[in-house]
């Protein structure tokens, strides 16, 4: 059984990780805005029901 897209959430460990080359990395990979944008945010509000 794998892991979906819809199980995924951005982080980066603030403040011994800057942010920038976190998001740097995910624009660079081969996923559609769709799958980009549950990363970000998505997933984390439904999860948090917000």
């Amino acid at each position: 059984m794998g892991m979906g897209i819809d199980r995924v959430l951005f982080s980066v460990d603030y403040p011994f990780v800057e942010n920038p080359p976190g998001t740097k990395w995910m624009k660079g990979l081969p996923l559609s805005g769709e799958d980009k944008e549950k990363i970000y945010n998505g997933n984390a509000r439904r999860l948090l029901k917000r």
